[in-house]
């Protein structure tokens, strides 16, 4: 089945609805074409960009960045899967998390589980992966966070920052860390801001970083600077986390359940659809 998302050619700087109708849990971008470096590539109609949603009706692909829709799989939707993410660098694989988590690599066709060492029923509400070394998962929910792991029987998710983190953790890695730098920085659902050296393993506070809002989305760039997508809008860091300065674009006015961002594209899920957001001046 697929479905038409009119008017996805927005005016400059307007939020225009581009996506599955009803409630979107959750987004993702496969912009593997970019080679592991997250936010380039366009974002523009005929572009290499494949979009992917969950509904409640099942798992959703877009070949257009947005403009038609697909329902792939009926399976693979909302409570099943809560959260997804793609992989940066090789195309057609993604992560779904939920009732434990998943892994397909056929752009959502079909999946396998990937679950061993997470808790059992519905608790993980979010998945993020390291774009630099896209082996490495994180998965987070009420039972708190997890990076994956492999023992001599496969995966094996591990426990990280037991005592710090009992909700949905957004987690972003140093763009470095391919070189042995094991740094890693968290913003958990209930609030603080959190970096690590040692790949998960400790967690250390930075205070007052991003008070008061909810990190949608959150990434590395660079030695020290990162980008923050939240529930009060866009927010830079040129000092590691330590201090925010306001961006654009601003969120829309709803309530958003999953963000991503393109190179000046941005699109985000909502409880009424997909709403995407391009920067004037870019075509």
């Amino acid at each position: 089945m697929a479905l038409r998302a009119d008017g996805l050619i927005a005016a400059a700087n307007v939020w225009t609805q581009s996506g599955p109708p009803g409630r979107v849990i959750a987004i993702a971008a496969d912009r593997s074409f970019t080679r592991g470096f997250p936010g380039q590539g366009c974002g523009s109609v005929g572009c290499p960009v494949t979009l992917y949603a969950v509904t409640a009706e099942g798992f959703w692909r877009s070949e257009d960045v947005g403009e038609t829709w697909a329902l792939v799989n009926v399976e693979m939707g909302s409570p099943r899967i809560k959260a997804i993410v793609a992989d940066p660098v090789w195309s057609g694989r993604v992560i779904g998390v939920g009732c434990g988590a998943y892994e397909s690599s056929d752009r959502g066709l079909t999946w396998v589980s990937i679950s061993g060492g997470l808790p059992e029923g519905c608790l993980l509400e979010r998945v993020d992966i390291d774009p630099y070394s896209t082996e490495r998962l994180f998965a987070s929910g009420p039972s708190g966070l997890f990076v994956i792991d492999f023992d001599s029987v496969g995966v094996a998710w591990r426990p990280s920052g037991r005592g710090l983190f009992d909700g949905r953790v957004v987690v972003a890695a140093h763009p470095y860390t391919y070189f042995g730098i094991g740094r890693l920085f968290a913003a958990p659902e209930s609030g603080g801001f959190f970096v690590s050296e040692d790949w998960g393993i400790s967690w250390s506070p930075i205070p007052g970083a991003l008070a008061g809002a909810q990190v949608h989305e959150l990434s590395a760039y660079g030695a020290s600077e990162l980008w923050a997508a939240t529930s009060k809008g866009f927010f830079w860091s040129r000092d590691a986390g330590r201090t925010w300065v306001p961006g654009q674009p601003q969120t829309p006015d709803l309530e958003v359940n999953s963000h991503i961002l393109l190179y000046r594209v941005s699109y985000a899920a909502t409880d009424t659809g997909v709403f995407r957001y391009q920067e004037g001046g870019f075509k």
